[in-house]
């Protein structure tokens, strides 16, 4: 084959195109807003601040191979507090402490935090040891074990009062034989970020770390969680998830007490009829879901009143002078209405009205979305749901 054969400088014009884009994606900027630690410096040693500092969200840019570095490390925030010399409120100005080499900030929204500032004290609190990651398919964590299991956590009254445990993040990915490591001891909130306005000592602990062989896996069925409160005269049924069982693994010790887990929180305000939500599990600390976090719930409610179904042709109402309605699709509206059991029987579908608001419609098809407030129904009744929940209404010239 000749070099300058048709096929060949095709792949070498290929490569070469190829090449350039790399090297553009490589050294073009791009730009990620991130959470980066908010550190406390220079506050007195008698005193504490009371409000739980984690993060702070920080817009930067730079280069995809500079933008890799960027960690908790290498990027960090800072208040300096050195002017603070007794109890009371202050306004503390939050400024760049560490930046990796070639990033730029592009804005940072909070320039300034208020706080209240009290007198230290601390507690004693139990250290919970936390594997990241999994060991290799063939083997598992059977226990996680802190040297000290206890620490003693400063900081002011009104939080310690808040916080029962430290943890320390142990990366067990790959290990097939125990080991022991040393590690921080950090306290965190709810969404897993490290309190910063809290002091923990001993700062570094040992962890024992048991990898035996074989996968320690659990099969768990799931327990609903709610959030809200279903009308008056509104029950749950029933619940049921797909799948309705997860495979779980981890640490022995953590598996082992667990019968259950459960659903991340379910909302059941304003709702009159069964419905199905997408959730997730809420797994506890250590704890990692073989598959992906993704369930649905089917939940049945019940109701002391009672429900019938109505196919409602639509009216309209505002209609743009000199137009009329040529087609409606569709052309009628599923809708179920509740109200006293010992009456709702002689409810008509002529006493049910859907009125169209079509205020703004000009010539053509128009989407109209429909709302509660359209249907006009007799005193002591309700609109439980409809459907669909939007039409299309063609208008023409008269």
């Amino acid at each position: 084959m000749r070099l300058n054969s048709p096929t060949i400088m095709r792949w070498v014009v290929l490569a070469a195109a190829i090449l350039v884009w790399i090297n553009v994606y490589a050294f073009v900027d791009r730009t990620e807003t991130i959470a980066v630690p908010l550190l406390i410096e220079n506050l007195h040693n008698d005193l504490a601040i009371a409000e739980p500092i984690t993060v702070i969200d920080v817009t930067v840019s730079g280069g995809l191979r500079d933008m890799v570095q960027v960690s908790d490390a290498t990027l960090q925030f800072a208040v300096d507090a050195s002017f603070i010399t007794g109890v009371g409120h202050y306004a503390l100005d939050i400024k760049p402490k560490l930046v990796p080499k070639h990033i730029k900030i592009a804005n940072f929204i909070q320039k300034q935090m208020q706080i209240t500032v009290e007198p230290i004290v601390s507690k004693s609190v139990t250290v919970m040891p936390l594997p990241q990651g999994v060991p290799d398919d063939k083997h598992s964590v059977k226990s996680l074990t802190a040297v000290p299991n206890q620490v003693i956590v400063f900081g002011a009254p009104s939080l310690l009062d808040k916080i029962s445990e430290a943890k320390t993040l142990v990366a067990v990915r790959g290990h097939q034989t125990s080991f022991t490591v040393p590690a921080p001891a950090v306290v965190q909130d709810a969404n897993n970020r490290t309190i910063h306005s809290v002091r923990v000592e001993p700062a570094i602990v040992k962890v024992n770390v048991e990898i035996v062989a074989g996968a320690s896996i659990r099969n768990l069925g799931l327990k609903p969680q709610f959030a809200g409160e279903l009308p008056n005269g509104f029950w749950i049924q029933e619940v049921k998830f797909e799948p309705p069982v997860v495979q779980v693994r981890g640490p022995q010790q953590i598996l082992d007490p667990l019968n259950s887990l459960s659903s991340t929180a379910i909302s059941l305000t304003d709702r009159r009829a069964s419905f199905n939500d997408q959730v997730a599990v809420d797994l506890p600390d250590g704890i990692e879901l073989v598959g992906e976090n993704l369930i649905m719930a089917h939940i049945s409610i019940g109701s002391s009143e009672g429900t019938r179904q109505f196919d409602i042709v639509p009216q309209y109402v505002n209609v743009t002078e000199g137009f009329g309605v040529t087609t409606i699709t569709p052309i009628s509206v599923q809708v179920v209405v509740s109200g006293d059991p010992k009456t709702i029987n002689q409810l008509n579908r002529s006493d049910i009205k859907l009125n169209l608001d079509l205020k703004g419609t000009l010539s053509g098809a128009n989407k109209i979305i429909i709302t509660p407030a359209m249907f006009a129904l007799p005193p002591n009744f309700q609109v439980v749901s409809f459907t669909p929940d939007k039409v299309e209404v063609v208008l023409s010239r008269l």
